[in-house]
């Protein structure tokens, strides 16, 4: 599961190499990654799961 990988990554990434920049790359594209799968209504129970409530990502449309 991607996102569950990603988050394993996140974690020895962070306690494995000093460097801010990559983490805050890899933070980013965590970030992004909820935005988009929320905003498409993909993985909604599994997002939740690994990252708990998400629904500060949700689009207000106008």
């Amino acid at each position: 599961c991607f996102i569950k990988d990603f988050e394993a990554f996140r974690e020895l990434y962070r306690k494995n190499v000093s460097d801010a920049r990559g983490e805050s790359l890899l933070t980013a594209l965590k970030e992004k990654n909820i935005d988009l799968l929320v905003n498409s209504d993909k993985d909604a129970t599994l997002l939740e799961e690994v990252y708990g409530d998400v629904s500060s990502y949700l689009r207000r449309e106008s």
